[in-house]
């Protein structure tokens, strides 16, 4: 018993009001070859509270993403990257692009589309073959 009310006292010392959240996250300041710099848009790099409220922004930005009337049949996301399968025609996917273009018109989505039943995605190639995906280094 004594270990779990150690436990509710750590938990309860870890809380974060609100207030001190917010104030972590405006502190958007950086060094860069010695100089200090103030990020003004986005999440500066190398903090480590960057990469969580990243990951925050890209599951609401998702959630806008099922606002469209035609949908991926496979949306996959590793960090801030994109991979897709799309069978609703070229000119749907066209339309899917623009639309989520405009969720945020401070990001910039860029678009690659399979040539040769090949597509590089990171540092991979995923090829298709007979239905089935393989990947080249």
């Amino acid at each position: 018993m004594e270990i779990l009310e150690r436990e509710e006292d750590i938990l309860e010392a870890e809380r974060i009001r609100k207030e001190s959240l917010i104030r972590l996250i405006n502190l958007k300041y950086f060094t860069f070859n010695g100089i200090i710099y103030e990020q003004i848009f986005g999440l500066p790099m190398g903090p480590p509270l960057s990469p969580l409220l990243a990951n925050v922004y890209m599951d609401m930005l998702e959630k806008e993403f099922e606002k469209s009337p035609l949908q991926p049949r496979v949306l996959m996301r590793y960090l801030d990257y994109y991979f897709a399968f799309w069978s609703n025609g070229k000119e749907n996917l066209s339309e899917f692009f623009n639309f989520i273009q405009q969720l945020d018109k401070r990001i910039k989505f860029t678009m690659e589309v399979e040539e040769d039943e090949r597509l590089p995605f990171l540092d991979i190639e995923v090829m298709r073959s007979k239905g089935t995906l393989m990947k080249r280094l």
